[in-house]
């Protein structure tokens, strides 16, 4: 039984050594500041790292069965914490005591060094170790940790009051209310913010107690209309979670529901969430008034959320003011609008049916119009967030030709364009539509000049072509491909 033990233990030890091994590695390859460029003069350095990361998730799944001590150790170390944060997830409800002893254990309490903390880069960066620890409470809060957490609230590290707030707001009991409170009344945007992300966590999954939503609820209330830099507009959803009723008629009154109210938009957006009734004579009244000075901000996302409610509405005056946001000067008016008239068709969101179609019957299961839709969709996603090298590099790309194709269909010369003139690039051979192939091609054109897309780039980005607009168009134009079946 012994040797059994010492030989058990011993791979246990040499699973942990491998993954600080590994997670060292890997931060030197962070500070060597490899861009995504690099991987993209050399595929071959794409490939590793892919084979790294799927030795990654094997090391994961043996960290699941090492000892609770030394995976809370190593959530203090720099470069093993993020592992060792899920590792601490996956092992589950063995992990909890000594999640909740190591509160209290003034290692994790050591300020982080100021230079790490200032990282730019997401993954480089960290905070106090305390953080990590309340991540890892994020899906269950011991009742024997609220004490202790709920001291957090007052911490002078804002990150830990942040996830302090988050982690009591989605336990939803009795005894987390007075720490809320706190909370909610923090004077940073978001900490406040965390906090009601917290509570709208626990409120849909409906683990809320009754004291929880009445004690709360005036907190919440105050929060509505308050300016904050996190532009997040949790309160009146969270608000419309603790008492419905009483929110309804809060939101709804004549005196708060006004042009000029601050976060507006996010009020309206609510109770159109919840589906509310909201008086069309108010509707129309602000749709009136709104077109005075409708392409600035907060007028055009006011204006957005007040076509979305007159979708659900049947009269004529509803229809004319929704037809008319076609014509408006601004372009976010004119997309909403058109949303709007695909909600009154039953299409509340035809990108999501269309893409579980796909993951079901793949490119040659969707119709055409799906294709064109679905590839466009990506093909707008995939540059906006990394240009046509992104585009062209990842397995989006494999699609080109439909995208090619979309744009065209719908009317889109800018867009179209401009990928036609992307695909010139490659030479005389088209890009391949298989990855590993094209991934070649796009190594030789990029060795030759980095920047060969970077104008078209620049020009996609001005979105001459009303690409979002034009796209809803087309659906519109195929709704029976895109609405309820």
């Amino acid at each position: 039984m012994l040797p059994m033990l010492v030989s058990s233990l011993g791979v246990v030890l040499a699973v942990i050594v491998a993954a600080v091994l590994w997670c060292r590695l890997s931060k030197r390859a962070d500070r060597s500041n490899k861009r995504f460029q690099d991987y993209v003069r050399n595929p071959r350095e794409w490939a590793k790292l892919t084979k790294q990361q799927v030795a990654r998730e094997e090391l994961l799944s043996q960290l699941e069965d090492a000892p609770t001590e030394r995976l809370i150790d190593m959530l203090l170390d720099d470069n093993t914490h993020r592992l060792a944060r899920k590792a601490i997830n996956s092992a589950g409800p063995r992990m909890y005591p000594a999640l909740v002893d190591a509160l209290s254990d003034p290692r994790f309490h050591t300020p982080v060094d100021p230079e790490v903390r200032g990282r730019s880069h997401i993954l480089d960066k960290r905070s106090m170790p305390l953080v990590s620890l309340l991540e890892c409470l994020e899906q269950y809060l011991p009742p024997e940790a609220i004490p202790v957490v709920s001291t957090l609230v007052r911490h002078k590290d804002d990150e830990v009051r942040k996830h302090a707030a988050f982690v009591l707001g989605s336990a939803g009991n009795d005894n987390v209310v007075d720490a809320l409170r706190v909370s909610l009344a923090d004077e940073d945007d978001y900490v406040r913010s965390y906090a009601m992300m917290g509570m709208i966590r626990a409120l849909k999954a409906s683990r809320t107690t009754s004291r929880y939503r009445k004690d709360l609820y005036k907190a919440v209330e105050s929060l509505v209309y308050r300016r904050d830099k996190t532009v997040s507009g949790e309160a009146p959803l969270c608000l419309l979670g603790l008492d419905r009723e009483r929110a309804i008629e809060f939101l709804t009154n004549p005196e708060n529901l006004t042009l000029g109210k601050n976060g507006l938009e996010y009020v309206l957006k609510a109770l159109r969430m919840c589906d509310a009734t909201v008086p069309e004579t108010l509707l129309l009244k602000f749709a009136i008034e709104l077109e005075k000075d409708i392409a600035t901000y907060p007028n055009d996302y006011v204006m957005s959320e007040v076509l979305l409610l007159l979708a659900n509405i049947d009269s004529d005056a509803a229809r004319e003011v929704i037809a008319h946001a076609g014509h408006s000067p601004s372009a976010r008016v004119q997309e909403f609008g058109m949303m709007a008239q695909l909600q009154r068709h039953g299409i509340t969101n035809p990108y999501h049916p269309a893409f579980d179609r796909l993951d079901a019957l793949g490119w040659d299961g969707v119709s055409q119009p799906e294709r064109h839709v679905l590839a466009v969709r990506i093909c707008i996603d995939q540059i906006e967030n990394g240009g046509f090298t992104q585009y062209f590099f990842n397995s989006a790309g494999d699609n080109w030709p439909d995208a090619v194709a979309g744009f065209e269909a719908m009317g889109n010369i800018t867009d179209y364009a401009l990928l036609a003139e992307a695909a010139k690039m490659f030479g005389a051979a088209e890009p391949s539509t298989d990855r590993d192939e094209r991934q070649q091609q796009l190594a030789k054109v990029i060795r030759k000049n980095e920047e060969t897309f970077s104008p078209l780039d620049r020009a996609f980005y001005e979105d001459k072509g009303s690409r979002e607009l034009l796209l809803l168009r087309y659906i519109a134009k195929h709704a029976e491909h895109f609405g309820p079946r």
